[in-house]
């Protein structure tokens, strides 16, 4: 119920603020559910970009081209755009929620995404979100970078620990939650900035970790982990091949980092 009244506030507020910039009220309408597949057509490496400005938004593996969507939607002008190009073998993918068709008159707004992508095409992914509630459980792809911009709503994020070496996410005025855990294959360099709610970030037990935390007005818990000032490591740290190093700049809300399992 909390969750609720929280979107239903959030999307007033929105609507209220952009109005009295002069942008069009949008009537919603009955809900639509579009399908969409973009096959690999050739690229052997792609890069995405996902662009959501408010919703539901859901990002898995297992599509067998590059990828299978599902939009469902009661706004008509918010049908998402899809753009894809492929140059010299290297993909261009866009999905991305039109940005200047005015915001609806109403809360009663449903917008959703699921997106699956492709498993095995080695990709980089950015993914810049507004408000809302995002799941992105990317353990089972083949992405090399990530890079997550989150606004209001709570965000889940579990990687692939097979193949990141690079990861950047900022929060924003909601919740963060980013799974790490896993058997590493590569070392990874990580950067989060925090926000104005929790980042809570989830280390393996086996894979040495050094957690350096900046900066930020918040709390830090660190759970079954060494400390030395604002340096936090695991067991594993200084011992196991591959190496997770992470940079936390600190936002006004609370740190949280655990171990998994």
């Amino acid at each position: 119920m909390k969750t609720i009244v929280r979107f239903a506030t959030l999307g007033i507020l929105v609507a209220a603020l952009l109005a009295v910039a002069g942008c069009t009220l949008q009537q919603t309408g009955p809900t639509q559910t579009d399908s969409q597949t973009v096959d690999v057509a050739g690229a052997e490496s792609v890069r995405a970009d996902i662009l959501m400005g408010a919703g539901k938004l859901e990002i898995s593996g297992g599509a067998s081209a590059l990828m299978n969507a599902k939009f469902t939607y009661n706004v008509r002008d918010w049908r998402p755009e899809v753009d894809y190009s492929v140059s010299n073998k290297r993909g261009r993918l866009t999905v991305e929620q039109p940005s200047t068709r005015g915001v609806p008159n109403t809360t009663n707004v449903r917008y959703e995404w699921d997106l699956r992508l492709n498993n095995d095409v080695p990709m980089e992914l950015t993914a810049k979100l507004g408000a809302g509630e995002s799941n992105l459980d990317l353990r089972d792809l083949s992405l090399t970078s990530l890079e997550v911009q989150a606004g209001a709503g709570e965000v889940d994020i579990a990687v692939p620990a097979k193949s990141l070496t690079l990861l950047k996410a900022v929060m924003g005025a909601g919740d963060m939650t980013i799974d790490l855990d896993g058997d590493w294959k590569n070392d990874l360099r990580a950067d989060v900035k925090g926000g104005v709610g929790t980042a809570t970030l989830r280390l393996p037990r086996n894979t040495g970790v050094r957690v350096t935390v900046e900066g930020g007005l918040g709390s830090v818990k660190a759970y079954d982990l060494n400390v030395d000032g604002r340096v936090y490591t695991n067991d594993a740290y200084g011992k196991s091949d591959v190496t997770l190093e992470i940079s936390v700049a600190g936002g006004i809300g609370e740190v949280r980092l655990e171990l998994g399992d």
